[in-house]
């Protein structure tokens, strides 16, 4: 295993957590009179997707670096599946990071004074 098989291991697991970590990110802000406001995040079980990112990049990678080059070309299909898991958390937590943001879009749109002048409530200026 070479170094840059390293290197593509840590950036695909990496690219992976934060991907699957990035819809369940919490942002805490803390805004004082006197002080500067603060910002604290927190991530939920970022350790344990790491090593269950780590596993699916490692199921993924497998293929190419242990089976010889000329099965990967009379039977792309089969080494396909090996990358699914993969694609599919990808797949997968994209569409529930784009419905949560999707949700809250909706739920801040629905709260400006202009959407309320709409529904017939009177406002002055």
């Amino acid at each position: 295993m070479g170094r840059d098989n390293v290197y593509q291991l840590i950036y695909a697991t990496a690219l992976l957590t934060t991907i699957m970590v990035a819809p369940l990110v919490t942002l805490q802000t803390h805004l004082w009179d006197n002080k500067l406001p603060t910002a604290s995040f927190f991530y939920p079980d970022v350790v344990f997707t790491a090593f269950v990112s780590l596993g699916l990049t490692a199921l993924a990678m497998l293929p190419y670096m242990m089976i010889p080059s000329h099965w990967l070309t009379k039977h792309p299909k089969k080494f396909f599946l090996a990358m699914l898991p993969w694609i599919l958390v990808c797949c997968i937590k994209f569409w529930s990071n784009m419905n949560l943001q999707l949700t809250a879009i909706f739920h801040v749109s629905s709260a400006w004074p202009w959407n309320r002048c709409s529904t017939g409530a009177s406002s002055t200026i």
